[in-house]
């Protein structure tokens, strides 16, 4: 029988549910992880970031919640990702930034010397995305898109919080990611960013 542990944010896991999204979740909304986790990340993250750079369209890289990017981003880059990219990011360069909070010892010998080793690696395979973006396949399509599956609030595998509904996350959200989100809508739709007005609740981050 399987024994189940309080080892989640908001959920039971066994240790068969956790995936590399759901663990970064907890170092987003807690600042840390459990050691298992993060022994955990330390395995994971590598093939996950070989395949990418190996594939990046076949492994379909997946723009982030709101709430994970306000826990591992600084404040310079959360507000260009509101302000400047109108978007929350890819899923695993916030893996990345988690891996390098949690101090997790990057396996890649290119970014072994850099203060944010696997930061950096992101960077290096967020690059070939930024090139494949522009680029169409054979059927006209992009060969990148940043839209799949929006918005990309329920992710590894924490429950829906209702049922078919994948779009939803297990956990409550953030009132302050719900509100970058929409700051983020209307940067968008605006062409002078500095004629917006931040709420209240978001002033800590900008």
């Amino acid at each position: 029988m399987l024994k189940l542990a309080a080892d989640g944010i908001g959920v039971s896991e066994s240790q068969l549910d956790w995936t590399i999204w759901s663990v970064t979740e907890d170092v987003a909304l807690d600042g840390t992880c459990s050691k298992r986790k993060r022994a955990f990340l330390k395995t994971a993250l590598p093939r996950l970031l070989h395949i990418l750079e190996k594939n990046a369209r076949v492994a379909h890289p997946r723009p982030a919640p709101w709430h994970i990017t306000s826990g591992v981003c600084s404040r310079q880059d959360l507000a260009h990702y509101v302000m400047e990219l109108n978007w929350s990011g890819w899923w695993f360069r916030h893996i990345c930034r988690a891996a390098d909070i949690l101090k997790i010892p990057c396996p890649n010998q290119r970014f072994a010397t850099e203060d944010q080793p696997w930061d950096h690696w992101g960077q290096t395979i967020e690059l070939k995305l930024e090139h494949l973006s522009d680029q169409l396949d054979d059927h006209g399509e992009p060969m990148i898109s940043r839209d799949w599956e929006r918005p990309p609030f329920f992710m590894g595998n924490r429950f829906p919080a209702k049922d078919g509904n994948l779009c939803e996350c297990s956990i409550p959200l953030p009132l302050e990611s719900i509100a970058l989100a929409q700051l983020a809508e209307q940067a968008s739709r605006c062409q002078q960013v500095d004629d917006l007005e931040i709420p209240a609740e978001l002033r800590k981050f900008f």
